[in-house]
């Protein structure tokens, strides 16, 4: 500990200012690089929630039941809710009635509570948004659940996620060459 207080005491200010400068954009760096993804991944899924609760207006609006309790059949504007195992897909329940997207083909929706999570037609885990809808002609609950599957989204997650990598060590780097460029230059111009 001493030799390394000598050591920084004999540096001259200069090279004081760049070593705390190397230090200080080192250690942002590995804060970021530690952070940003869990900031990544909260952004994205509350977008896709958002996604999803957007579909979910889209159902209400167009959801109908009989006197008897069934429910009509609708189709959404994305393709994706009528191509079969897409990995997003929606379902709309009451107690006498059960309507699908054309995704689940012949499959439900099931939640699991061993993994506290709604699983799609290949058994994959969802990211839902589930709501009980109220209609005026009809007194019972219609619960609708909107899923998309988990593995699109973490797809979508890790190419966001190397994004930000290759943005936070690019600006580290370019911080640090022209650190070290502007005292290349100064050492230049006092040998001159």
């Amino acid at each position: 500990m001493m030799l390394l207080k000598k050591l920084i005491a004999q540096l001259s200010i200069r090279n004081r200012l760049i070593l705390s400068s190397v230090l200080w954009l080192t250690l942002l760096f590995i804060i970021s690089t530690l952070y940003l993804p869990s900031l990544l991944g909260q952004f994205l899924e509350t977008e896709t929630k958002e996604q999803l609760s957007g579909y979910m207006d889209e159902i209400a609006a167009n959801l109908s039941v009989d006197e008897a309790g069934k429910l009509s059949s609708i189709n959404l504007s994305n393709p994706r809710f009528q191509t079969p195992y897409s990995g997003l897909y929606w379902s709309a329940s009451t107690p006498n009635s059960l309507i699908r997207s054309r995704s689940l083909w012949d499959k439900t929706m099931q939640y699991s509570a061993k993994t506290h999570a709604f699983l799609g037609a290949k058994n994959e885990r969802l990211i839902t948004v589930v709501r009980n809808l109220y209609l005026p002609d009809y007194n019972e609950p219609i619960q609708v659940v909107i899923g998309v599957d988990k593995i699109i989204y973490k797809f979508r997650q890790i190419q966001d996620h190397s994004f930000a990598y290759k943005q936070t060590g690019l600006c580290f780097v370019t911080g640090s060459s022209k650190l070290f460029h502007s005292d290349y230059e100064l050492l230049n111009s006092k040998n001159m």
